[in-house]
């Protein structure tokens, strides 16, 4: 499904019908029309201006998930593939990743928020198939 606006109206009309509260679109890149290069600031806000008047108008939380670059960027809210308006229209961004010397050893880090101070990093490993919280962690996003 591309989010043109066929897939903007399919998407609507299936918030509706289950009465969601959060819709994940992962990977984003996967999901964006032809005519969106990921690349092009004049082409992806508007882009994701349709899917944030969606979260509002609907109600709904609409989180957006895109892959890193393999490209180290010196900050890592910038290390995300396309565009840097990804960043700029986001209320928030969270970065999950994991210590390089030691894979186990992950972290979830808010790197932008518009509503208030950066939450402070939280650890969690995998178990199995389960994610489990390990607390407060000494990570960086770098």
């Amino acid at each position: 499904m591309r989010l043109d606006s066929d897939g903007l109206s399919l998407l609507c009309e299936y918030i509706d019908s289950i009465a969601a509260k959060l819709v994940v679109i992962d990977p984003i890149s996967s999901f964006m029309p032809p005519d969106v290069d990921p690349n092009k600031v004049e082409r992806v806000r508007p882009f994701l201006a349709n899917l944030m008047q969606i979260a509002k108008t609907k109600y709904c939380a609409i989180v957006v998930v895109r892959h890193l670059t393999k490209h180290r960027q010196s900050r890592a809210m910038l290390s995300g593939s396309g565009s840097v308006d990804f960043v700029a229209a986001y209320r928030s961004l969270l970065l999950a990743g994991s210590d390089p010397a030691d894979e186990s050893k992950r972290a979830l880090f808010q790197t932008k928020s518009k509503y208030g101070s950066l939450s402070a990093p939280l650890g969690y490993q995998i178990e199995g198939d389960r994610l489990v919280w390990t607390g407060a962690t000494d990570l960086t996003p770098q």
